[in-house]
């Protein structure tokens, strides 16, 4: 019955149903807790699986390897990798499904490079890296664009005769496009007996994120041509060839792809829409989508002062970003980086004061995007600014080393002399 409940991801009914077997005393095997591991894990629920943790150490199975992986699986798919490897490190035993479990879970939560030495560990324990490990590490690699080792790995798959399997060939596929090789992604690509959308859609982000755009869409017609239907990741990398490209008539047809196939409830969509529209120089049709846009996220809004910002809208993103601000939506750096040429282009040096005031009250950009805030207030009095603002601002940061230093690094990349200040 768990196991049912545990396809079909229903966390609460498997709960429910393990607090019957307790209520009737009906004593838990293994099994029952692997299955409610993954559901902990699947849903992100630390609480309960912690819980469940608790209640397979009550029942005699902390010793259980299977059990024991399933603890490491649930901690890594929740995030808490250091109480995985504490778990794992504790195991009196480990096969090579619990390798696999934790070297996943380094991968998975943006460790890659300790998931590459996890496996050389494996190893030299005696444990073969088998098609789940590879699969397990390559995104790895390509997170990292270690290229050398990918080719490695490849050149392992091949000895160990994983290259058939699909889902190996769609992860070395991802790999060499990631690490920017379309070249050797293609030859696989083209080796593939059986291509899965997954294959396709690397295929397409791999031209589009090496510059490729017209490659990316001749691929995106290739798909649709032998009848392969495309999802939100395919659309999204077309979109963003298209605006590469500035082809406003293939965004088009790829709009009315989105609404053929009802994707027009993915924001994430939306927003490649909007930033399509925006580069083809219709930034009117992506304020259109934006407005009717109803559940806006940080991107919607970075995607639409961008717009505005690119078609000259100076006004009109600016006041994009107020309302922003207004409705308490916090920007990120990616909104910094929009508003400070547009501001820029206005030169308004009370503007510039308030965004400024604005990084440094939110103390949550990262170094480079205060430096890129401090740059612009530097632009503004240097350039159009008053002497006034120049030795106000001056001041501001005499006391600071660092933030002076920042500040005429600052003028040096928006192309002012940084001696400038000191006159």
């Amino acid at each position: 019955m768990l196991k049912g409940y545990a396809k079909s991801s229903s966390l609460d009914s498997a709960l429910s149903f393990y607090s019957r077997m307790k209520h009737d005393s009906v004593r838990p095997v293994v099994y029952n807790f692997t299955y409610l591991l993954k559901l902990c894990g699947d849903n992100s629920d630390l609480k309960r699986g912690k819980e469940i943790h608790g209640s397979v150490i009550t029942s005699g199975f902390s010793w259980n390897l299977f059990a024991m992986t399933g603890v490491v699986n649930m901690y890594a798919k929740c995030r808490q990798i250091n109480d995985a490897y504490n778990m794992f490190d504790r195991m009196p035993e480990r096969d090579l499904v619990c390798w696999n479990t934790i070297i996943s879970g380094y991968a998975q939560n943006g460790l890659a490079k300790v998931a590459l030495m996890l496996v050389l560990r494996m190893s030299e324990e005696g444990h073969r890296p088998d098609s789940i490990t590879i699969v397990s590490i390559l995104p790895a690699v390509a997170d990292i664009g270690l290229l050398r080792i990918g080719m490695a790995v490849h050149g392992y798959v091949l000895r160990a005769g994983f290259e058939p399997l699909v889902n190996v060939s769609t992860a070395l596929l991802d790999m060499y496009s990631k690490c920017g090789s379309v070249r050797f992604a293609r030859v696989i690509f083209d080796g593939m007996d059986h291509r899965t959308v997954v294959s396709w859609n690397s295929m397409i982000d791999g031209y589009a994120q090496s510059g490729d755009a017209e490659g990316a869409m001749l691929i995106f017609q290739k798909m649709l041509d032998e009848g392969v239907q495309p999802t939100n990741v395919t659309v999204m990398g077309a979109l963003r060839a298209c605006a590469d490209l500035g082809d406003l008539e293939r965004g088009k047809f790829v709009h009315k792809l989105v609404d053929q196939l009802k994707l027009d409830s993915d924001v994430s969509v939306m927003n490649s829409l909007i930033s399509m529209y925006s580069k083809c120089k219709r930034v009117d049709i992506a304020a259109d989508i934006f407005k009717n846009l109803q559940n806006k996220t940080p991107v919607s809004w970075n995607a639409m002062i961008l717009g505005y910002a690119q078609n000259g809208c100076v006004n009109e993103a600016l006041n994009a970003f107020c309302e922003m601000h207004s409705r308490n939506i916090k920007p990120d750096s990616f909104t910094m980086v929009s508003v400070i040429p547009a501001l820029a282009e206005l030169s308004t040096p009370r503007q510039a004061k308030w965004i400024h005031g604005l990084v440094i009250r939110r103390k949550a950009y990262s170094r480079c995007i205060f430096q890129d805030s401090i740059s612009l207030a530097a632009q503004l009095v240097t350039g159009r600014g008053t002497h006034q603002h120049k030795v106000k601002f001056h001041r501001t940061f005499s006391n600071n080393s660092d933030g002076e230093e920042e500040t005429i690094r600052g003028c040096n990349v928006n192309t002012f002399r940084g001696n400038e200040l000191t006159h």
